[in-house]
């Protein structure tokens, strides 16, 4: 991945949500640059703990063994569109 953003840093990154009992569909679509970041290892754990929980035994081997050698983009949108893509939603 590196060699590409070293070549074109535009990136796009888009986060979708879908309620099906409610019938809602929201859309985060953010367009910006994307850089390799050095490696953190601190604050990867940090930011693993707060979503996996404190117990490391307990995430699964993968994220285990990205917190100890995994990379880290740094991604700055420069411009975020949110959407309401439910049939009675606004745009």
């Amino acid at each position: 991945m590196a060699k590409y953003l070293e070549r074109d840093a535009r990136a796009s990154v888009v986060v979708d949500t879908c309620d099906l009992e409610r019938m809602e569909f929201l859309q985060v679509t953010m367009h910006g640059k994307a850089e390799v970041a050095p490696f953190d290892q601190v604050l990867a754990r940090r930011l693993l703990r707060r979503y996996l929980g404190e117990d490391e035994e307990a995430w699964h081997p993968d994220f285990r063994h990205y917190a100890d050698d995994g990379r880290l983009v740094r991604f700055t949108p420069d411009r975020t569109v949110v959407k309401d893509l439910s049939k009675n939603g606004e745009t």
